[in-house]
């Protein structure tokens, strides 16, 4: 029987440089996803279609990266998270510069199912790698958890300043400029992440296989064993609510500050900037949080104000007419309530370290994505519809469809209750008798 390979320990530098590759597919991520919704309109105007036709676009990218994470978590388990890092960001890179040039509203359809297949894999492979390069018991995994998260806001950001660069410089075509200035940054990240290093708890785990300790099946097959299917099952369910609990007030916030309140443009990006600032604060809170209290409490702690904030802006706008209740914006208790709805997400803050330790190494990226991106799929491009749909069916407005949020926040809760507690393995022991030990000794 062969021992369990040494794991030599990084050095600050190096661990550093981890933290570097990890954060630039999640900023690519965060402006992959914002640049296409600032650009609804110009793309639907650019090719004389509906702005329900190109939403759809953006509905399919989602839909096609749980393809990308099933696919790529799968590359990244059995040939390394240094692959999987690389494969990820290059088709999306080159799918995002090819969208730019694309001559058709067709072509741009199938162009960003591609890139959408492509950052698919990226959450995953990120946080599998950046979790594992500190694998001790005692490390603060969930610092870092809050920082990779919270760059999927600076991309927002970097998008929002995009748009308005490329809008008064190209016009009709701003949008063409954008899809090329987020390829190239995307093949500098490439370029970047071909001198990334392997991570020494794959390459261990590797050697165990390879040695014949462990047995190496496929990751997808092995994350549907018996043992692993109810904790699938509840990490997806988790994610699902979460994402629905974020994207409730994310799909729709901007539009009622228009459409209900006719709050002038540039009021509408101060507040959207105000909520990307406090949604940034929150992640690094979340994570910090999960180094303190536990992978668990985090969670509940954050959905418990996202809860409670959503009730108060239900109860505060759906009477509220048309009005703000004040003449100055911020001490408007309706925007009061919908800002704190934005605080409550720093429960993502904590979902990349805990989704990390619930699984294996062997299946860790898989895993992880499939939980990611099917909650996503759902609980981010479906459930709001349907909110919005119920809104709409009897009458409302988009205000109801955003208070219907709360359904996510209460359900983050109670999925968070149901899984297992992880702070304080060490995440090369997960699934062995000696992860559920510490896991037991913390929950105690």
């Amino acid at each position: 029987m062969s021992s369990t390979p040494e794991i030599a320990p990084y050095t600050a530098r190096q661990r550093a440089m981890i933290m570097l590759f990890s954060c630039l597919g999640t900023v690519l991520d965060g402006a992959d996803f914002a640049i296409f919704l600032i650009f609804l309109a110009p793309i639907a105007a650019y090719f004389e279609t509906t702005l329900v036709n190109v939403a759809i676009i953006q509905a399919i990218s989602y839909l096609a990266g749980i393809v990308g994470g099933i696919v790529f978590g799968m590359v990244s388990d059995r040939k390394g998270r240094r692959l999987g890092l690389i494969l990820t960001v290059g088709l999306f890179s080159l799918a995002t510069l090819a969208s730019a040039f694309a001559p058709s509203f067709g072509v741009l359809l199938v162009l960003r199912v591609v890139a959408g297949i492509g950052i698919g894999g990226e959450s995953g492979i990120a946080f599998s790698y950046l979790m594992e390069s500190s694998p001790g018991r005692s490390a603060r995994r969930g610092g870092a958890s809050g920082i990779l998260q919270a760059m999927f806001i600076v991309g927002s950001i970097l998008s929002t300043f995009t748009y308005v660069q490329t809008s008064a410089a190209f016009g009709t075509e701003a949008w063409r400029a954008a899809f090329v200035i987020l390829g190239v940054l995307g093949l500098l990240a490439l370029v970047l992440r071909l001198f990334t290093p392997e991570s020494r708890v794959w390459q261990a785990r590797h050697a165990e296989s390879a040695s014949g300790s462990t047995t190496g099946r496929v990751p997808f097959r092995e994350a549907m064993r018996p043992l692993m299917t109810t904790r699938m099952l509840l990490a997806v369910l988790l994610m699902t609510f979460a994402f629905f609990g974020a994207y409730a007030v994310g799909t729709y916030g901007a539009s009622m500050l228009q459409t209900v309140f006719t709050l002038e443009p540039a009021t509408v990006g101060l507040v959207g900037y105000t909520t990307s600032a406090i949604t940034l604060v929150a992640y690094l809170l979340g994570g910090y949080l999960a180094d303190r209290l536990g992978r668990r409490r985090s969670f509940i702690v954050m959905a418990s104000i996202g809860t409670v904030a959503y009730l108060a802006f239900g109860f505060l706008s759906l009477g509220a007419g048309n009005s703000l209740g004040s003449a100055v914006i911020w001490t408007s208790p309706v925007i009061i309530g919908y800002l704190f709805i934005y605080v409550g997400f720093g429960y993502f803050g904590a979902q990349g370290v805990w989704l990390s330790e619930l699984f294996p190494t062997a299946i860790r990226s898989t895993a992880q994505n499939l939980a990611y991106y099917v909650g996503r799929g759902i609980g981010a491009g479906v459930l709001p519809l349907v909110a919005l749909t119920i809104a709409t069916g009897i009458g409302a407005d988009v205000r109801l469809a955003i208070a219907l949020g709360v359904i996510g926040t209460i359900g983050t809760i109670v999925f968070a209750a149901l899984l297992p507690e992880t702070k304080g393995i060490a995440i090369d022991e997960v699934g062995t008798p000696a992860a559920l030990r510490a896991s037991a000794e913390f929950s105690e």
